[in-house]
């Protein structure tokens, strides 16, 4: 099996569609998302939509839950204090800027994805196991990868929430934190996606992490267009 999975995407519409033009020519068995459609980017209406159209299904984030159920704060606070202080900018605009049908539409997201291939069991979450809001960081010890391996009952955790790629195996489990499709870690503005293979049994997992560049001012644009503020321009800059 080649699964490609899209972590946050957080309404930047033009990241993901570079990252769904690319799966489209690289070629998947399935392509799923981790949740977090919505915040910090404009668009959260046009990706649901991009995304019904092409049959990306996937789970609900907790920004989706946030969003979805009229919530004052998205749940959780970001440990980098550029995205915590971009999603205090962004999110009374995002929850005004959702559709009832759209919001309807993240609440009704799934918590989680269970499935099976080639004798290897996966779990697909937003954060962990057990909710959408805890962060499990590529630095936890090994006793917190264990006890959401044991929580998760699988072979492979995928995950986001984050924002960064990782990959760690802890004994015989896998956990594959896949990234954000919109909102760059540290100093990259790079869009993209992970990708995770499984061959026979007893051979596990391979992952692959893409990159792509993407046109960063055309989503500048679409603020302005919307007349809002721009939080992610300080994320997008090679020298932020």
């Amino acid at each position: 099996m080649k699964l490609i999975v899209l972590g946050d995407i957080h309404g930047n519409l033009p990241a993901v569609e570079k990252c769904v033009a690319e799966a489209s020519k690289e070629g998947s068995d399935r392509i799923l998302h981790a949740g977090d459609l919505v915040g910090y980017g404009p668009d959260t209406d046009e990706i649901l939509q991009r995304l019904k159209r092409t049959g990306i299904d996937g789970v609900r984030g907790n920004w989706d839950e946030a969003v979805a159920w009229d919530a004052e704060t998205p749940g959780s606070t970001h440990p980098d204090p550029r995205l915590a202080e971009a999603a205090q900018i962004s999110f009374a605009a995002t929850c005004e800027g959702t559709t009832r049908i759209g919001k309807n539409i993240l609440g009704n997201l799934p918590f989680e994805i269970r499935f099976w291939e080639g004798g290897i069991s996966f779990l697909l979450v937003h954060a962990n196991p057990v909710d959408t809001t805890t962060y499990l960081l590529e630095d936890a010890d090994e006793l917190t990868f264990r006890e959401y391996a044991k929580a998760s009952g699988v072979d492979v955790l995928i995950f986001g929430h984050t924002h960064q790629h990782y990959h760690r195996q802890v004994k015989t489990h896998h956990f594959i934190c896949v990234g954000s499709v919109g909102v760059p870690p540290r100093n990259d503005p790079r869009t993209g996606y992970t990708v995770i293979y499984t061959g026979n049994i007893g051979k596990g997992v391979d992952v692959n992490f893409r990159l792509f560049e993407y046109d960063t001012q055309r989503l500048a644009r679409r603020y302005l267009e919307r007349g809002l503020r721009d939080p992610l321009a300080p994320l997008l800059s090679r020298t932020a």
